[in-house]
């Protein structure tokens, strides 16, 4: 008679006997710790350690295992990400925007902690996007025309505030697009929430050119 299969294993970190199910498994064997010493193994020795201290290990590890650099690089491609984007882009707005609302005051923080250790590059980017509109703006708006455009800016601010999420101009027609470039007029903008506008991105949406 067969002896029955057992479900249960011991964890050589706590000597604990636990369910099988309560241990990782690579190549169809379960690790010898179960997953809650690994977690607090992690939790104690890892991210317990500074930024600069687990870059650090993970340089040496690369470094100690070349064989593993084209895997990762074939399996992470531009690629691959961009068509997981694409095939799974509204789930992916969802979830952003979800965690914005549940981690807003997190995520400011790091913004601005970015901002100040980066100035050089936040300076270089916007005044990329600086040269995009003036270039978009044309010479003969007016006074009416800039204050329309100011008010808009104003309002987006506004509507974060009330609503609780991120809002901000859209250019309907897309300063920089493969078919035509639209320009920086108040004809052309519209206030839409950070979700939205990630969404649309610099497409051109035809069902809004006859709004």
């Amino acid at each position: 008679m067969s002896s029955p299969i057992t479900l249960m294993k011991k964890c050589t970190k706590c000597f604990c006997d636990k369910d099988r199910s309560m241990f990782r498994v690579k190549n169809d064997k379960p690790y010898s710790w179960c997953k809650q010493c690994e977690n607090k193994y992690q939790k104690n020795h890892y991210h317990s350690k500074s930024a600069e201290e687990r870059s650090a290990i993970h340089k040496k590890w690369r470094k100690k295992n070349p064989q593993y650099k084209d895997r990762a690089k074939a399996r992470y491609s531009s690629e691959k990400r961009r068509e997981f984007y694409n095939r799974s882009r509204e789930d992916v707005l969802r979830a952003s925007s979800e965690y914005y609302k549940n981690n807003k005051e997190h995520i400011l923080s790091r913004i601005s902690k970015y901002r100040k250790e980066n100035k050089d590059k936040c300076s270089y980017w916007l005044s990329i996007h600086r040269a995009k509109k003036s270039m978009a703006t044309p010479k003969w708006l007016n006074d009416e025309h800039l204050s329309q455009i100011k008010e808009l800016y104003l309002e987006s601010k506004r509507m974060s505030l009330i609503k609780g999420e991120p809002y901000e101009v859209d250019h309907i027609v897309p300063l920089k697009n493969d078919m035509v470039c639209g320009l920086h007029v108040p004809w052309n903008l519209r206030i839409v929430s950070r979700t939205e506008n990630r969404k649309k991105n610099n497409k051109l949406v035809g069902g809004l050119l006859y709004e």
